[in-house]
């Protein structure tokens, strides 16, 4: 449990040699699965697979991305949510300095969250027991041992059968191990003790090492508590399991001096000192023989108290001070308490008061700071149990919200039926009155397409009485430039040009007609020019409806050139370029 983090409610049991495209095929029908079994058939189809950090962030993710684009489901974005949340503090991204990331603990959150919804406490448990090994990850014990407690009161009801044994198997033995790094021993053993109680209902085996490891948990926690009886019956159960091995194996040979050490130890406790002395003296040979440190202190940890006992005070003294200064360096205050105790009794027995004051004060520092560790880790077990309850209050809120919405549905419901039946009742009467209704807002749909038509209708023909009068109008100047006096034609050629067919009461009769027709004409140009001038209006408009320079000219009551120098200006206002033609853009409007 070091440096894996294990995925999907703690597989972390199966490890096999090849991931395979099948295979991934088979867990992604799995997280789809809604079957009550569907952690059984994970199980299954996780066994094909290597199951390591690679493959899960690799290949798996990637798959499960891709499937969700694909087919959207709930269970599969609840399965890809944590792998997601897992990717981001794992693999590549493991890093102790910086810890858990955010993101990590909001797409777990967000995945318990849609368990909730789908009421679905399989898979709400499955989701804890990933979380946990997120904060396993990172050793922060209280929290992992707080989300596994939720996995396991949702385990413990809804039956242990749907949810693979070594799974729950490894969750114990885990609760067991970090309870045992916060020195909350009791709680160890009662982790450890329902792992072991489990063993006989696997259907294969764990691993020897797991199982002698937990055996060493629980014998080294009633150690701890002094109930020497019970450690010793846990470590005599380490020997029974490792006989029948190679002896010849460092594995035996350090597990046998291990557990003989420890028992040992207990003996000398219960006042058999000689009986534990070459108990003892095999556990520091092996530790040193393999250069292990750590139980190279704690064997002489054990010898130097039961030297104490025996009287042999020098011996005694020499030992604890190997494990006071190895202990200091490891920082594990327990031991380094336990040593600078029992070097200052050394020294009050030889007379040395200074010595023994000295590392009298340096166990009381030692104890201050188990002390602090232990008061931190409680507090850090608070604040974890205080986050599960916050999420737990925050989820049953959103439960109850949704009752309320589906309350609130139900009576819209029963009201939509209430109003139905009295609907019904109405019908009949209210029948009439819809076909009258009806009726005339078809007979005002009617009238208002005819006026459409109407009007219309009306610009046509006003457009061709103009472009009539203005073919009229060229006429009779050919004819009175050929049959005409002089001074004559000049003055009704002057009359003609400054007639003006259009006045002002006939402009705004057409203007609206006009706008009647075509309604988003001069809004499209009120948009394009700021204040637009009654004389732009008219040329636009006459420009829209296909005038030519003359025709508009004779209709406005103006030159051709006015005409001409009015269209320029009106381009330059809608910044048209030499290229753009000023028709196109208003027959656009």
């Amino acid at each position: 449990m070091k440096r894996i983090f294990v995925l999907l409610a703690g597989l972390c049991c199966i490890s096999c040699l090849y991931p395979q495209a099948p295979a991934t095929e088979a867990i992604l029908e799995a997280f789809e699965n809604r079957s009550r079994q569907h952690l059984l058939h994970e199980n299954e189809a996780y066994a094909l697979t290597s199951f390591s950090p690679a493959y899960l962030f690799d290949t798996l993710l990637p798959a499960a991305e891709a499937r969700y684009k694909k087919h959207p489901d709930t269970w599969l974005q609840v399965h890809l949510l944590r792998l997601r949340a897992n990717a981001a503090s794992n693999h590549r991204n493991l890093n102790n300095n910086i810890g858990i990331r955010p993101e990590s603990v909001t797409l777990t959150e967000e995945a318990i969250r849609l368990c909730h919804l789908e009421g679905n406490d399989l898979l709400l448990a499955e989701t804890y027991f990933d979380m946990a090994e997120l904060f396993n990850l990172y050793a922060r014990h209280e929290e992992y041992i707080t989300m596994l407690t939720k996995a396991f009161e949702i385990a413990d009801r809804e039956g242990h059968d749907y949810f693979p044994g070594i799974l729950l198997y490894h969750k114990l033995a885990g609760m067991c191990k970090a309870a045992f790094h916060i020195n909350s021993y009791r709680e160890s053993i009662h982790y450890g003790n329902r792992a072991l109680a489990m063993l006989g209902a696997l259907k294969r085996p764990p691993d020897l090492h797991t199982e002698i490891f937990v055996y060493d948990l629980v014998g080294f926690s009633y150690k701890m508590l002094h109930q020497a009886d019970s450690s010793i019956f846990y470590y005599r159960r380490i020997n029974e399991l490792l006989k029948g091995r190679d002896t010849s194996t460092v594995f035996y040979k350090l597990w046998s001096a291990i557990a003989n050490g420890n028992i040992g130890e207990n003996l000398s406790a219960q006042g058999n000192a000689i009986a534990a002395d070459p108990l003892l003296e095999q556990w520091e040979r092996a530790g040193i023989g393999f250069g292990d440190s750590a139980n190279i202190s704690l064997a002489r940890k054990a010898q130097a108290a039961n030297y104490f006992r025996k009287g042999e005070y020098d011996k005694a003294l020499q030992c604890w001070l190997f494990v006071f200064e190895w202990s200091k360096k490891e920082k594990h205050f327990t031991n380094a308490a336990a040593a600078a105790e029992g070097i200052a009794s050394v020294y009050r027995r030889k007379g040395h008061v200074d010595d023994a004051f000295f590392y009298f004060r340096q166990s009381q520092v030692y104890n201050d700071s188990l002390t602090a560790f232990n008061n931190r880790s409680g507090l850090q077990a608070v604040q974890a149990k205080v986050k599960l309850e916050n999420l737990q209050q925050s989820l049953a809120n959103s439960k109850a919200l949704l009752k309320v919405e589906k309350r609130s549905k139900q009576f819209l419901l029963a009201g939509i039926v209430l109003l139905a039946v009295i609907a019904t009742l109405l019908y009949n009467r209210q029948r009439l009155k819809a076909q009258n209704r009806l009726q005339r807002l078809a007979q005002q749909k009617r009238e208002a397409e005819l006026d459409a038509r109407k009007t219309k209708e009306e610009i046509e023909n006003f457009v061709r009485h103009i472009k009539e009068k203005n073919d009229l109008i060229d006429s009779l100047r050919d004819k009175l430039s050929s049959d005409t006096a002089l001074k004559a034609r000049q003055d009704i050629l002057e009359g003609l040009s400054e007639y003006t067919l259009i006045t002002d009461h006939e402009w705004e009769q057409f203007k609206t007609g006009f706008a009647k027709t075509y309604p988003s004409f001069f809004p499209a140009m009120a948009a394009r020019l700021n204040q637009v001038t009654p004389a732009e209006e008219r040329l636009a408009t006459l420009i829209f409806l296909g005038f030519n320079n003359l025709q508009i000219a004779n209709t406005l009551g103006i030159g051709r050139e006015s005409v001409t120098r009015a269209r320029y200006r009106l381009k330059q206002r809608l910044s048209l370029s030499k290229t753009e033609e000023l028709e196109e853009l208003i027959a656009k409007w």
